[in-house]
């Protein structure tokens, strides 16, 4: 870069500085997404937890007659 001025340089380190932002931006919602789907596959064991209990339940309580 012998004719590089001053200005294209502060432009090249700013643009890298941007880079390095974006890079980090983007890793941080890769792992955002990482722990969004752990938690949807958390609630669908819970849910699938509560409807064995709830048909636990209906089992339970249908010998009562009122």
């Amino acid at each position: 870069f012998p004719y590089t001025t001053l200005s294209d340089l502060l432009a090249l380190r700013e643009q890298s500085s941007a880079s390095e932002v974006i890079a980090k931006n983007v890793e941080q919602v890769a792992v955002m997404n990482e722990e969004n789907t752990a938690a949807v596959g958390n609630m669908v064991a819970d849910a699938q937890r509560l409807q064995g209990l709830a048909t636990q339940l209906k089992a339970s309580v249908a010998s009562f007659r009122v």
